[in-house]
């Protein structure tokens, strides 16, 4: 049965709700145009301080849910239930079991409607969300279950042993994405003409983004290194 699971639980596993529809809306980019005087037109600085890449604003998810037929006693108890497993602190991991190999980050903004619950025997809620959905698996795991031969890149390992000048190429199905490398030794990272210094331990390299498709690292020194990122979609 198709269904959304919230907050560790499943709609129709877990309270019987029948799914009607699961809408996510595209995210707005983040525009920043200015007037300025005496001049033509505007200046658009919507990628100044972004590296060149457009960010986008939090998204709409609509769901809505066929409540079967029970009696109002009945109703109410599940009601209840219900909300309780919405209403959740922060955002949780929001999964549409026909797309289960990514998630979305998302709150529900306001509660539904015992009337609706009750006379309609429906219920409609509205989710924000982050602006791009995630894939549940990390770079690395290859998990074959949900592998998308239209779009994955194959990643055995994300471990990796370096002897030298070594060149990875890393594949990345998704937007631009930040990585980590965990390094057991002082090594150099040269990627599009740029180094990075890498030490022992975790490197956060936030200059460092990986583009869509193949990406090449050039490493050099001697020892392991692990990559670690998570790919992203809009």
């Amino acid at each position: 049965m198709v269904e959304i699971t919230y907050n560790g639980k499943g709609s129709y596993t877990d309270y019987g709700l029948i799914l009607n529809y699961f809408k996510p809306q595209p995210p707005a980019p983040n525009i920043i145009k200015i007037d300025i005087p005496f001049t033509n037109g505007n200046l658009d600085f919507s990628t100044i301080g972004s590296m060149g890449e457009v960010t986008y604003q939090k998204r709409k998810i609509e769901v809505e849910f066929h409540v079967p037929k029970l009696d109002r006693e009945a109703l109410s108890v599940i009601y209840s239930e219900v909300l309780e497993w919405l209403l959740s602190p922060g955002e949780q991991q929001l999964i549409y079991s026909n797309d289960f190999a990514n998630y979305y980050l998302a709150k529900l903004e306001a509660a539904p409607s015992l009337d609706d619950f009750k006379e309609l025997g429906t219920l409609k809620l509205e989710f924000m969300a982050q602006p791009f959905k995630y894939k549940i698996d990390m770079f690395g795991d290859d998990i074959w279950d949900d592998f998308c031969f239209l779009t994955d890149y194959t990643a055995y390992t994300n471990q990796f042993v370096i002897n030298g000048t070594t060149t990875l190429q890393i594949g990345n199905a998704g937007m631009n994405v930040t990585l980590i490398i965990t390094s057991t030794a002082n090594m150099t990272l040269v990627f599009e003409d740029k180094t990075y210094n890498l030490v022992v331990g975790d490197n956060n390299l936030y200059g460092l983004r990986l583009k869509k498709g193949i990406n090449n690292l050039v490493l050099n020194g001697t020892g392991t290194i692990t990559i670690k990122f998570r790919e992203q979609f809009l």
